[in-house]
């Protein structure tokens, strides 16, 4: 017990460390060490450590109190299309009424990446984007997250017309829910009909920003209450085969997670801020920051549309900056790359 209690102080103080380094970049206020975080620390190790699939279960579809209108399927069960007794659960997507497209934009599109530490995947990436043709505007934001590799240094100058952020100190997982704040509050401050985060470990499909954008629009027509699309299908099996329930909303919630558009009126009704969730466990390789999104969704009336083919294809070989040891053993395979598909359209 005594060794645990010491364990958990050093948790506690690199947090405040954390904290506190973050004052004046994030807005984050300063904590200080008492009986009352020994407490809520205590809390957070014992919470969500029953199964894995359960707590994958929560990252996708959160916490499950909100009213849905669609019955659940496990990983299992999208994978062999054979449905296992679960607890449903339904959302009403709310009507947003007649879409207008705005007229008088800065861009089309904002694009955000957040990298640490992989500066030649995030090169790559950059290097896919600038030399896509488009014919929709865009911006790209770039996310240091406190990288300690000096070839970050060297993006200001390599793309001038992106913006550069960063952290002072990796944020991790952890503190992905602040990361992503700092970005978001650097969006608003442009007009524009989408936004669109990618990983920086992603490889694009070719005419990537007309292929998503295009899927937008067309959805946006088609019904206002479209107001998310995730363009990346992965699973941690290589051999799963995606069934056609993946898709079926009437039998699984379509979930934000790492490979999303998101529609700026999304964004705009929950003011362009992720809430702080002491109840992500993050030994288990879950961020708050998709919780949240899937949760303001539901409770929002949002829909979200899942691409058919992945649109970028996941290369971390395996490995994961915010979460080593979770990424080795469960490795992100992307399903029905667009790419590799016979009709590429």
């Amino acid at each position: 017990m005594k060794r645990e209690r010491i364990t958990i102080k050093k948790r506690i103080a690199k947090k405040i460390e954390f904290r506190n380094k973050q004052v004046g970049f994030i807005g984050v206020q300063q904590k200080t060490t008492n009986d009352d975080d020994m407490l809520k620390e205590q809390a957070f190790e014992k919470k969500k450590r029953k199964q894995m699939d359960e707590l994958d279960r929560l990252r996708i579809y959160g916490d499950g109190k909100k009213p849905v209108n669609v019955s659940l399927l496990s990983r299992d069960e999208m994978r062999t299309g054979v449905k296992i007794k679960e607890p449903s659960v339904v959302y009403e997507i709310k009507d947003y009424g007649i879409y207008k497209k705005q007229e008088l934009i800065d861009y089309d599109v904002i694009i955000y990446v957040s990298s640490y530490n992989r500066c030649e995947k995030l090169v790559k990436l950059l290097k896919q984007l600038y030399s896509q043709e488009s014919y929709y505007s865009y911006k790209i934001i770039i996310m240091n997250d406190g990288s300690t590799d000096s070839r970050y240094s060297k993006l200001k100058k390599n793309y001038p017309k992106a913006i550069y952020l960063k952290n002072e100190v990796n944020g991790g997982r952890e503190f992905y829910w602040q990361t992503t704040n700092t970005i978001f509050n650097e969006i608003k401050k442009f007009d524009s009909h989408a936004v669109i985060q990618i990983d920086d470990d992603f490889i694009l499909c070719n005419g990537f920003i007309n292929k998503l954008m295009n899927k937008f629009f067309d959805l946006k027509k088609e019904n206002n209450s479209y107001m998310g699309i995730r363009y990346h299908i992965g699973s941690f099996n290589e051999n799963d085969i995606i069934t056609k329930d993946y898709y079926d909303r009437t039998k699984r919630f379509q979930a934000f997670d790492g490979g999303s558009l998101f529609d700026i009126q999304f964004l705009k009704l929950i003011n362009f801020k992720i809430k702080d969730d002491i109840s992500i466990n993050y030994k288990y390789n879950q961020s708050h920051v998709w919780n949240n999104l899937n949760n303001f969704a539901k409770n929002l009336g949002v829909m979200i549309y899942t691409t058919e083919n992945s649109l970028a294809v996941h290369d971390d070989g395996g490995f994961s900056k915010m979460h080593p040891e979770y990424g080795i053993k469960r490795k992100i395979h992307t399903k029905n790359f667009i790419d590799d598909t016979e009709n590429n359209t």
